[in-house]
């Protein structure tokens, strides 16, 4: 066989599938001792899945109660991740409530954060407090104080009814997307 012949042979055998290949003697028991392996595999990656799938169902029941025990999450950490993704807690009443739409991790990572930040500037400065965050990064914080008008217009409140004497939280709001 001519070197370029031979190369197409074994380009021609190796887009081959292994079914259709020749094999030799050896070689086909080989591949059924490899085959029948590949199966114990399979099998044993079954029984796994569904050890994992009776476990995972026992906690849901156990965690899940009368479902004041957790949130459906509509992603788990990364948007990808569409999997059944649920937040639970231990106690007997989940401590936030969604009020509208279906929080991801992040977002309650987020909102937990913010409420951790908001409490500690209240604590410290007696005022309203407004945070925001951003994948678990705070992008604003402020207390309630007074805007002046320059202030409103370049938060972009300039058009809603802000009280301007007293503190109040729609002004640290704007103040911490500002």
């Amino acid at each position: 066989m001519s070197r370029i012949s031979s190369m197409a042979y074994k380009r021609l055998q190796s887009s081959m599938s292994d079914e259709s290949k020749p094999r030799s003697q050896s070689n086909s028991r080989l591949f059924d001792k490899l085959y029948l392996k590949g199966n114990s595999f399979n099998k044993a990656f079954e029984h796994t899945a569904s050890y994992d799938e009776a476990i995972s169902g026992y906690m849901r029941r156990q965690f899940a109660g009368n479902g004041e025990r957790s949130i459906p999450l509509r992603y788990g950490t990364n948007p990808h991740q569409k999997a059944d993704a649920e937040l639970f807690v231990v106690e007997e009443q989940m401590p936030i409530k969604v009020l509208n739409g279906s929080p991801g991790y992040i977002n309650i990572l987020d909102a937990l954060n913010g409420w951790q930040l908001v409490k500690e500037l209240m604590d410290a400065t007696g005022l309203p407090a407004a945070a925001s965050f951003k994948h678990v990064s705070p992008a604003g914080a402020a207390v309630g104080l007074p805007l002046n008008d320059s202030e409103a217009q370049s938060c972009m409140v300039s058009d809603l009814p802000l009280d301007n004497r007293r503190p109040s939280l729609a002004a640290a709001y704007a103040r911490a997307r500002g």
